[in-house]
């Protein structure tokens, strides 16, 4: 059956497929702060130096690449604030009908926030990166309250 040329058990897969994508991405965040969790848990509990420094390496790690991905994430999204000033701060009173027009034509476009959004389900900024920190911490605490 076909509801304005789209096949309605496609679009239900599709929905299906976005619910399912939407638990693997929250899944995938809490696997990183899981993970700085327990390189957190080794540094303090291993008494070797060697597996400390190397767990306490591998921390860094992890944690960096999470950072700069996300502040990398954060610059396209300042990119794009900076672009829709730029375009509404243009002298266009003066400029030909095909300049206004194309002028129009990108505010329109840039109305649209610059994001880099893998699978369009959530944005890889700072607030991911605190959320994954945030997790992390809610963890150890959770290990430190078990441990008591």
């Amino acid at each position: 059956m076909k509801i304005n040329g789209y096949a309605t058990q496609d679009s239900s897969r599709m929905g299906f497929f976005n619910i399912n994508l939407k638990n693997l991405v929250v899944f995938l965040m809490n696997v990183y702060a899981i993970q700085l969790c327990l390189f957190l848990i080794f540094v303090i509990e291993l008494s070797d130096i060697f597996s400390k420094v190397r767990y306490l390496l591998r921390y860094s790690i992890i944690l960096s690449l999470v950072f700069f991905i996300s502040v990398d994430g954060e610059k396209v999204t300042s990119e794009g604030e900076k672009l829709r000033k730029a375009l509404w701060m243009c002298s266009w009173t003066d400029k030909p009908n095909w300049f206004k027009k194309s002028l129009l034509t990108m505010m329109t476009r840039a109305t649209v926030d610059l994001k880099i959004r893998p699978f369009t389900l959530y944005s890889l900024d700072l607030t991911c990166f605190t959320q994954i920190v945030k997790g992390t911490y809610s963890y150890f605490n959770i290990y430190k309250s078990l441990k008591k």
